[in-house]
């Protein structure tokens, strides 16, 4: 296995994070701070289920990806529903997200 930062998922995550980071500057620090914090708790989840992959890859690490990325999308609709981001960033930000999930399926499937 390669480096796992040239991986897809990653740098979807990865763009979706820096993506967020901005957009929550302007928002309620409680829901920036829950947003950013599932940012962060997603990427350190792909980043340890990549290290377990060089073992063994375990249900459990990618179970706990999937629900973080799920919570990370209700905190985007969240805000969107509060008024917090106009409908073309929520679009793109559910774009985002959806091809996250399509990609952790993707991965799940494809585990030994």
């Amino acid at each position: 296995m390669g480096d796992f930062r040239e991986e897809q998922i990653w740098r979807e995550a990865r763009l979706l994070t820096a993506a967020l980071h901005q957009l929550t500057e302007a928002f309620p620090a409680e829901l920036a701070s829950r947003i950013r914090s599932a940012c962060i708790s997603l990427l350190d989840s792909l980043a340890r289920s990549a290290d377990l992959s060089l073992s063994r890859q375990t249900s459990g690490s990618t179970r706990k990806v999937s629900r973080l990325a799920e919570q990370l999308d209700a905190e985007i609709h969240e805000a969107y529903e509060r008024g917090l981001m106009e409908r073309s960033s929520f679009s793109s930000l559910e774009k985002e997200t959806e091809l996250l999930r399509q990609l952790l399926k993707r991965e799940s499937t494809t585990q030994p």
